[in-house]
């Protein structure tokens, strides 16, 4: 979701170099996943079902961070809650790696549709690596 808003101000020319791209980055960084996906609802930069999908990851990853070992710590202890949790997390990862594969096409989508193309993100890595060998 950082990617999709670092190239949403790429494109509207609020990013000159490499130095606002990572202030942008670290700026965007310190945000809640909720806030991001906000951010993005309001640029119109992603489907409603890809919106609602980083709101059910976002939810599985909270579930996860906060209760996931709680609310099983008595099942952990046998043999079928064991299986029972690595079901669950299985079916996490399985939406998460989903979610995953969803966000990359609409980042590549929105950077299609606003002229970034891959040349123009892999110079700016490029010249990130050099900044960074001049700097050590």
């Amino acid at each position: 979701m950082i990617n999709l808003v670092l190239i949403m101000n790429l494109a509207k020319g609020k990013i000159a170099d490499v130095e606002d791209w990572d202030r942008r980055e670290v700026d965007l960084s310190s945000l809640t996943a909720g806030r991001l996906r906000k951010l993005i609802e309001k640029e119109g930069l992603a489907p409603i079902d890809t919106l609602e999908m980083w709101g059910e990851a976002r939810d599985f990853r909270n579930y996860l961070a906060h209760r996931f070992f709680y609310e099983n710590a008595v099942s952990f202890m046998t043999d079928e809650g064991s299986q029972a949790m690595l079901d669950e997390l299985d079916k996490m990862i399985r939406f998460f790696e989903a979610a995953d594969r969803k966000t990359r096409s609409v980042v590549e989508d929105t950077s299609r549709k606003l002229g970034i193309t891959h040349e123009v993100i892999k110079e700016m890595g490029e010249q990130l690596v050099e900044e960074y060998k001049e700097s050590i």
